[in-house]
């Protein structure tokens, strides 16, 4: 091999080097913005930034209740549904946002998709509307923990928050999909990226 194929076989590997970098950058960037509606979040695991300091959450799982509303004899039910995003302990988390979503009772998670600007309902999904006198599918509120920044009391955040969370298929390894959520604070607190669940 002569000098000059050397030289451009060295450039190839370091250009290639280069793109793959970009490409993982571009993957895992993601910051703050007002209205996730249009946001796309990275295809790398769930991070972001909680209270001015990285937060990577450990775990990401749901949990379902069953509910009812309405007044006597116009009773509705439907699911309530904690989708979590952490890190320590699943009981005490030293750091979590949770966002609260509902959905119609028995309803699968599977494609549904939940969004939500500035607090407001705005979701999209073949089901959304109103059944029985709920309003469903939708995002309901946001409970933040930070023990790290001194904040160990849950926050809840009823409005100005931005979210946008899709669900994908369910498999033998569980429930896969994506979220992408702005919270109010001064901080410019956020959390986007994909996620992979057993649902149990």
């Amino acid at each position: 091999m002569n000098r000059i194929s050397v030289i451009a076989t060295v450039l190839l590997t370091v250009l290639l080097a280069v793109s793959g970098v970009k490409s993982a950058f571009a993957q895992s960037a993601a910051k703050w913005v007002a209205d996730c509606a249009e946001a796309v979040p990275p295809k790398s695991p769930v991070a972001g930034m909680l209270n001015g300091k990285p937060f990577k959450p450990e775990k990401v799982y749901t949990f379902t209740f069953h509910g009812y509303a309405g007044t006597k004899g116009h009773r509705a039910a439907y699911n309530l549904i904690r989708f979590s995003m952490y890190n320590g302990d699943k009981q005490h988390p030293d750091r979590e946002i949770v966002i609260w979503l509902t959905a119609h009772d028995g309803e699968l998670m599977d494609h549904l998709v939940f969004k939500a600007h500035s607090g407001k309902l705005a979701v999209q999904n073949e089901t959304v509307g109103f059944k029985n006198g709920i309003n469903v599918p939708r995002v309901q509120y946001i409970d933040v923990t930070d023990k790290v920044a001194g904040k160990p009391a849950t926050q809840r955040i009823a409005s100005g928050f931005s979210a946008i969370i899709r669900f994908g298929t369910q498999d033998k390894q569980g429930l896969d999909g994506s979220v992408y959520v702005a919270l109010p604070d001064a901080a410019h607190s956020f959390a986007a990226g994909s996620f992979k669940f057993r649902i149990k």
